[in-house]
Order: structure tokens, then sequence, then C-alpha cells
């Protein structure tokens, strides 16, 4: 759908509703072994609303980008707040690939007409059904145009292998990620405007380890972290679909001065029990660690305060990390309560004491592993 129109209908907003209904509706349609394969996690209305609700600039005129529109959830919500403020243009652009729900997505963008009531708002609807880093980054490299005032986005969750097409592409960026929401993300960021804000819902993981620092990188140069909000579940963000993924929703600005970081948090996505604090950001990120790890804090300041005092690294101290390896429950013939005679330690959080290590520990966990060959 590429048009352009002029709204003059009636002035009541049903978008989310409508939007709402056809979500759940089209989630029934898609098999599931697809949705895996396109890493499709659908936004509920209420996470929807809040995520547009951190949008704090309304310019007269407005151009959105929600890459991985799905049916569009994400939009609606952002226009039902721009349908408030006093604007002159709208252009909305939409990337979603998925035929069945591109079906529901164009007849959504044509009822959004009608939202803007009375308002004789010009508004360009421009739906795209193609790869959103396929057909993005090219145009992007070409035109060198930041194109956007406000990207809303809920990103696929999938790996991108190291010799596939996504890596080469976005290497003209020098970018370098492993996973698409990181891509959607970064690229998003690179199609904002000065001062254009960006909110997205993705996995913690990108806060540390060396396989997103490229992403914790473009996010600090680019852009002020203006809001972070977490989930004291890691089950409720998206608990229609199972993922058990911890999430976090961020606000960016980009190109901004880097101020206080605001950080809230909710038990689930109804945000009934939100409550937020506000921190400086040399508490969230330090500049002077060279991996730029992004430190979540859970509303405790003494603590964070003492996580910036440890003045060597792993390497410095001769340990080496490796995540995967142990699998506690799929290796119960080898672990033990108590160590003997050919095992070794096996730590887990609960040996940890403030500074120390108490260990061994009578607790649910075992406190040994055996070393084998395997």
């Amino acid at each position: 759908m590429n048009g352009i129109f002029w709204v003059f209908s009636n002035p009541k907003i049903v978008m989310l509703e409508i939007v709402e209904r056809t979500r759940k509706e089209a989630v029934k349609k898609i098999d599931q072994s697809m949705r895996s394969k396109f890493g499709q996690f659908f936004t509920p209305q209420g996470i929807a609303k809040f995520m547009a609700g951190m949008f704090q600039k309304f310019p007269r005129k407005i151009a959105t980008l929600d890459a991985g529109a799905a049916v569009g959830s994400l939009t609606a919500a952002l226009l039902e707040r721009v349908a408030q403020k006093k604007v002159g243009e709208v252009s909305v652009t939409t990337y979603e690939i998925d035929p069945i729900l591109n079906e529901y997505l164009e007849t959504n963008l044509e009822e959004y007409q009608k939202t803007f009531s009375a308002k004789k708002v010009l508004f360009h609807a421009n739906q795209i059904r193609t790869d959103f880093i396929i057909s993005a980054i090219p145009q992007f490299t070409l035109d060198r145009k930041s194109l956007y005032t406000h990207a809303i986005l809920n990103p696929p969750y999938k790996k991108i292998n190291i010799g596939s097409d996504y890596r080469k592409i976005l290497r003209l960026l020098n970018f370098e990620t492993v996973n698409l929401y990181a891509a959607f993300v970064g690229l998003a960021i690179h199609l904002l405007k000065d001062k254009g804000e960006l909110v997205a819902i993705i996995p913690r993981s990108f806060c540390n380890g060396n396989y997103y620092l490229g992403f914790r990188k473009l996010i600090v140069e680019k852009c002020a972290i203006k809001k972070l909000h977490l989930f004291e579940s890691r089950t409720h963000a998206f608990k229609e679909d199972d993922v058990l993924q911890e999430n976090i929703i961020i606000y960016l600005v980009k190109g901004e001065e880097q101020k206080h970081v605001i950080v809230s948090r909710s038990k689930n996505s109804s945000f009934d029990d939100i409550h937020e604090t506000s921190f400086p950001f040399e508490s969230i990120i330090n500049l002077k660690d060279s991996e730029l790890f992004l430190h979540v804090p859970d509303n405790n300041e003494r603590r964070l305060h003492q996580s910036n005092n440890f003045k060597y690294t792993l390497k410095d101290i001769r340990l080496s990390v490796s995540t995967g390896p142990v699998v506690d429950f799929r290796s119960r013939k080898d672990i033990a309560m108590q160590p003997g005679k050919g095992y070794v330690p096996l730590i887990y959080s609960v040996h940890f004491n403030g500074k120390e290590i108490d260990w061994p520990k009578e607790t649910k966990k075992p406190n040994a592993i055996q070393l084998n060959e395997y």
C-alpha cells in the first residue's frame, strides 16, 4: 500500500482495539515453524501502548519506522499518540515479509486513515513487503539519508550465521552483530534523523559479552540512553508465545547529550505496579570499560558503585570463562553435593557472598562435578 490520503473522518480513536483483534486472529494462522524461522514474537496491546508512551517529541512533520511490523500493533500505538498532537503531516513506513501478516497490516493501514479525524492531516503510508535489512541498507549507503523522526521496534530474535548475506550487508555500515534484533535496531539508529527517537523491546543479552560489543558501541556513539524498562518476570512480556528470554525496553534519542538514565520496573506487562529511579549514566555504562558493559541496576546504587571498583579483568588474573559446556541437568550422574577425589568445584550464584565465594555450601545446588575426558 502506497499512497497519500487526506483524513477527515470520525474522531474516535479505535486503532488499538482493531489491531489487537487482528493480532490475535493472525497468531492462530501463522505456522509455528515459520514463526520460529523468522524469530517472530507479536507485541501485545499493553506493551505496545507502554512503548509508544515513551516518545517525547512530536514535530509538525512525523516520519515513523516499524521494521518487522507484523499486523501493525506498534505503529497503531504510536499513531494513537500522534493523533493527539498538533501535527501537519504523518508518514508511516512498515516492513513485513510474511504474506499473511501483510494482509492484516494493509487492512489496518487503511483503518489508520480514519482515525485522524477532522485534523486535515496529510497521511502517507508506505507498506514495504521485503526484508528490512536487505532493502534498507543499500538505500542508506547509496543515499546517506536519515529518514525517520520515530522508530518503534519489536525486531525478530534470531541468530545471524557468520557467512550469511546479512553479515555481508551489515559490514557496509562497519557493523558486526550476531542476532537480527541488534541488526534491526542498529540499522534503525542509522536511519533516524538527528534528535530522532527510538523505542525497542529486545532481549537483555546485548548488555554484555563480546558478541554485542559493536552494538553497544553504536548505541553509545550515536545515541543517548534515556530510559530502560525491565520486567521482573522473564515470562510475562511475551507469555502468549512461551518466550523465556529476558526482555528489556530501551528508549534512545539520536545525537542528544547523555545525561541521567531513568530505569523502571514492573512485575509484568500490565504495568500497574511500575516504579522508576534515575541513575547517573556512569552507573549504567563506564566509558573507560573497553567492553562497554551495560549494568542494568536493581535500584541499589551502592551495589552499582561497588561493581565499578573492580580494577582487574578475569584475563588479568589468568581466569577464563566459557558458558555452555557444562549443563548441570544433563550431567546429573557427574555432579555431587560435596566435593571428593576426582571432582572440581561447581560454582552457582548461591556461592557468591558479597565480594567473596562461600564454597562448599549447603544448599539445594551441588558443589562439585566430576572431572572426566569429555
